[in-house]
């Protein structure tokens, strides 16, 4: 029930931003953030079975929310975004 009420807060977040989604590069910046890469280690929060995040304040998938501009990493670890232009 904790993740369909963050979702539909998130969900409420990014209609009221405008619908707003980042450009690809910042995009990417925030997947590797989470799921890791050659040089960084994934995020001890993020399930790789499902692409979801386990933080407690999250649970959401992964690959869709970091898209959306309105949204933070519960764990403060994605750069602030203030313009996707």
């Amino acid at each position: 029930m904790k993740r369909i009420s963050n979702f539909s807060t998130a969900v409420i977040k990014h209609t009221a931003d405008g619908l707003e989604r980042l450009t690809e590069e910042q995009y990417l910046v925030r997947l590797n953030t989470c799921m890791g890469n050659s040089n960084t280690p994934a995020c001890e929060a993020y399930n790789p079975e499902n692409s979801r995040c386990r933080d407690w304040r999250c649970g959401c998938s992964i690959k869709k929310k970091a898209y959306w501009r309105s949204e933070d990493c519960p764990q403060g670890l994605w750069p602030s975004v203030t313009n996707t232009n």
